[in-house]
């Protein structure tokens, strides 16, 4: 990467078309902070291409912040106006003091105009949460973007809410039986049924001394 950070976002989405250097598919870094500078919250994004080998500097996002989730899935027709993949910022810290709307902020990188756009608020503010993009509940059809785990102040959360790409709308979901922060999360089949999707919300800390080993999966379609 160009830049020194952590606890940032990433995501695997098509390259913006026409940018130098990038190619294909990218890996994109979103947020984070910086240590060396006092633990600044960070809006750098930054594009990998495997094709050519080459990190690029994109437009950065509209909210600085850290310990944010990002996920890749279809743009919001509504907002963008075209089809194609988005790279999704969501949540985080945005440093002390930031009112509750900061930390429900939910921003897209959409690709082709190589520009960000605003969506709807997370209904829970949080940090340290784990997002995915997996189909949505009662529509496999189409995708979803989910948020789930995270920290409020000083309490862990199991809250779990899904974005619709299609509607344009979070709705919240069955809560994880374990809440937790900085876990991580992704989609894969599901244990007891390869042909359904599940989300996985993976280790994690409750505030606790040690940190979690904790596995639990949401069943979309159950």
């Amino acid at each position: 990467m160009n830049s020194t950070r952590d606890t940032l976002a990433g995501a695997t989405a098509p390259c913006p078309p026409g940018v130098a250097g990038l190619r294909g598919t990218c890996v994109y870094a979103v947020g984070g902070g910086n240590r060396r500078a006092g633990f600044i919250q960070l809006s750098t994004v930054e594009a990998y291409s495997p094709a050519t080998n080459m990190w690029v500097t994109l437009p950065s996002m509209p909210t600085a912040r850290n310990s944010l989730a990002g996920a890749a899935a279809p743009c919001p027709n509504a907002v963008v106006g075209r089809n194609e993949t988005c790279v999704y910022a969501y949540g985080g810290f945005p440093g002390g003091g930031a009112p509750d709307d900061l930390h429900r902020t939910v921003e897209a990188y959409v690709p082709t105009p190589n520009v960000w756009a605003t969506l709807p608020l997370m209904p829970t503010a949080r940090s340290g949460l784990a997002g995915a993009a997996a189909p949505c509940p009662k529509a496999a059809r189409q995708i979803c973007v989910y948020a789930f785990g995270g920290v409020r102040t000083s309490d862990a959360l199991r809250t779990v809410e899904a974005y619709s790409p299609t509607a344009n709308v979070w709705a919240t979901l069955p809560s994880m039986p374990t809440a937790r922060f900085n876990l991580a999360g992704v989609a894969a089949p599901c244990p007891d049924s390869l042909h359904r999707t599940c989300v996985y919300a993976i280790g994690g800390s409750n505030g606790g001394a040690l940190p979690l080993d904790t596995v639990e999966a949401f069943d979309i379609e159950d």
